[in-house]
């Protein structure tokens, strides 16, 4: 994984949730798509053109049955994730 600076992030905050983290590795968009759904997962995120400038380094966010969240989904998540967490 060329990016493992922000799986660092991602595990470090999904690990306040009930959520499990299971790394699948290098793989292309479209198996990314189906382990939601082929695993029971509740969802599943992948980590993008991690290969390229960290500019272009983005995040896909995809729910359990395989469809990618909507962009106002997907910064709804952002925000949330960025919000400080008090207690």
């Amino acid at each position: 994984m060329s990016s493992p600076w922000i799986f660092e992030f991602l595990k470090q905050g999904i690990s306040r949730t009930s959520g499990i983290i299971q790394e699948a590795g290098v793989i292309p968009t479209p198996a990314s798509r189906f382990l939601p759904s082929g695993f029971g997962y509740s969802g599943g995120v992948m980590i993008s053109a991690s290969h390229i400038r960290t500019k272009t380094t983005a995040s896909k966010v995809f729910a359990s049955d395989g469809t990618k969240l909507s962009e106002e989904d997907e910064e709804e998540i952002e925000n949330e994730s960025l919000t400080p967490q008090v207690g």
